[in-house]
Formats: C-alpha cells, structure tokens, sequence
C-alpha cells in the first residue's frame, strides 16, 4: 500500500513540473544570414556570429560588398535578444524576437526617429562553433582575423 501511494505522488510530481526546453533549443549561438534594409532604403546582407559570454552575447555583423565589420553586446530577455553597438560613430540598438531558428529584429541608431528591419536566419550546423569574442581596438573598430 505504501509504496503504491509513494508511486503515486511521484507521478503527481511529475505533473506538476514544467517543461524546461533543452540547452540545444535555447542556444541562440552560432552563425547567421542577415539581410535588412538600412535607413536610406538600400538593402543589405551579409553573416551575423553570435557569441554566448556567460549571461551576456556578444555580436558582430559582417556586412556586404565590402565585409564591414559591427561588433555589438547584448542580452537574452525571454524570447528576445537586444543589442547594443555602435556604427559610424553613433550608439544604435537592435531587439530581435526569437522564432526558432529565425530571429526578427527592429533597429535604431541615434539621431534618427524610425525603426527598421532585419532579419537573422541560422545556419546550418557543419559550420564551426563560434569560440572567440569579436577582437575590438579601443576606437571601437574591429579588427581583422
């Protein structure tokens, strides 16, 4: 009797804990295909690696034709990711909404008064793990390899 009522609180147990995703599907880490449109209605694209660094992200865009690098820092806030960066010498920032393997993002730099759009769609996994933090000069300008 005792142990058919043990068994049965333990099932009970089990009903009453959520469901706690795996590490896996939570990972917003690795690379990304971007494509947006800047502020002055031309299109761009390029790759986006992100970085986990603790309870902190770190990312950096590398835009196209001419690879320019925007190193950024960031946070997890449910199921967005906002971030901070700096480009052409004004702070801007970008929140995106996580949506499983595609993230939504509006952006902002100072000075301006509207938001724009970008898109973050993931990679397949057989390209390397992101290990490094963007390597930043003290002008706040990326540095190569």
């Amino acid at each position: 009797m005792k142990r058919r009522l043990l068994l049965l609180c333990v099932c009970a147990l089990m009903l009453t804990v959520p469901h706690v995703p795996s590490a896996q599907a939570d990972d917003v880490a690795g690379y990304y295909q971007v494509s947006g449109q800047n502020s002055d209605g031309e299109i761009y694209a390029g790759t986006v690696e992100i970085v986990e660094t603790g309870k902190t992200l770190h990312i950096r865009w590398t835009l196209k034709p001419n690879d320019v690098q925007i190193v950024g820092v960031g946070l997890r806030a449910g199921s967005q990711l906002v971030f901070s960066y700096v480009t052409q010498g004004r702070p801007g920032l970008i929140v995106y909404e996580i949506d499983g393997e595609t993230l939504t993002g509006r952006w902002t730099v100072w000075g301006f008064q509207e938001t724009w759009g970008e898109v973050l769609t993931r990679m397949p996994a057989d390209r390397p793990t992101p290990t490094a933090k963007p390597k930043v000069k003290p002008s706040g300008r990326t540095q190569q390899g």
